[in-house]
């Protein structure tokens, strides 16, 4: 996540998009942090029931969809670069995901 989010920022910077950047910088701290709360929600449960716990943490995931989106409400007064960062900052973990997934796959072809 941090490679992506480095090269971003150094691509925007170096093609004068500051807002962008910003943008991206905002929402990145916002979404690991959101990130971060919605872990919590089942660190330590190890003693309630399956369905108890998957209603916390999808209660915290629907909570955490709603504020991203209430993000990119607000970040469209900022102008069209400012909204593009603050979008790549809350979709930079699915990003690094993905990617992590692909290097998995292509090295258990290879292995």
């Amino acid at each position: 996540m941090l490679i992506i989010g480095v090269a971003a920022v150094v691509i925007a910077i170096s093609l004068g998009y500051p807002a962008f950047v910003a943008g991206l910088l905002i929402a990145s701290i916002i979404s690991l942090a959101l990130q971060r709360w919605q872990a919590t929600a089942v660190a330590g449960l190890d003693n309630i029931p399956p369905r108890k716990a998957f209603n916390i943490y999808f209660g915290r995931s629907l909570i955490r969809s709603l504020l991203a989106l209430a993000l990119l409400a607000l970040a469209r007064y900022g102008g069209i670069e400012f909204l593009l960062g603050t979008l790549l900052g809350l979709v930079l973990q699915v990003l690094a995901y993905m990617a992590e997934a692909i290097i998995m796959i292509i090295v258990r072809k290879e292995g």
